[in-house]
């Protein structure tokens, strides 16, 4: 995660970040709401996984992220702090707001979600899918956060009716909001079970300006 980013979000009032942990507000810049994954929970589930994982991540507010490597990598992205143990992690009080790890074969992401959701009663895990891929890894968020129940909550906090609410996603960690929201519209590029589940899909693709072109036509037919 990176707060920077949200320098390029001047058009947004508010930005639901890392997988729905973390509420910014764009004109004060700042932070209002947080739920993440303490150092010792995020400890016990490192101790489970790393001989068990390709890399194992650990997200913050800070630039970037931290990530653990089972194998010496073919390369690492600038935005990523390679670790070799969590020590390095507990020694300089990482904020974490979510973990993300990839099993080293797929047919152990549904144990590994089973394990730690039993294990853990303060996280969310769940297998994780973006669009236009089909290798699985997991995500871990605390229960509280998601960004279904994170978007209901900043609703409630602007006073907007849930009927009023129009989300769009692609991958499966946008299913929730998009099962809350008056109306969720599914990418045109997203997995088919977000096809599914959604009120509408949109005749463009993220990288086609899917959203703007969906809420132009819906203001064109308001008119």
């Amino acid at each position: 995660s990176s707060l920077k980013a949200t320098n390029q979000a001047f058009f947004a009032n508010y930005i639901l970040g890392d997988t729905g942990s973390i509420i910014y507000d764009v004109e004060k810049k700042t932070v209002i709401e947080k739920s993440g994954i303490d150092l010792k929970t995020g400890e016990k589930i490192f101790n489970i996984i790393k001989d068990n994982c390709v890399n194992f991540s650990i997200f913050s507010l800070e630039y970037g992220y931290y990530r653990y490597f089972n194998e010496e990598p073919k390369y690492i992205e600038n935005s990523c702090t390679r670790f070799f143990d969590f020590d390095y992690i507990i020694n300089r009080n990482i904020d974490i707001t979510h973990i993300s790890f990839k099993p080293k074969y797929q047919n152990m992401v549904s144990n590994f979600v089973d394990l730690l959701n039993k294990e853990f009663d303060c996280i969310n895990s769940f297998a994780m899918v973006d669009s236009g891929d089909t290798e699985k890894w997991i995500e871990i968020i605390n229960k509280n956060s998601g960004k279904g129940k994170t978007l209901l909550r900043l609703a409630k906090k602007l006073g907007i009716e849930r009927k009023d609410i129009i989300s769009f996603g692609d991958a499966i960690n946008d299913l929730e909001a998009i099962k809350e929201s008056g109306i969720g519209v599914a990418m045109k590029n997203a997995i088919p079970l977000l096809k599914e589940q959604a009120d509408d899909i949109t005749s463009y693709s993220n990288n086609e300006a899917g959203v703007e072109k969906y809420l132009r036509s819906l203001k064109n037919l308001l008119d």
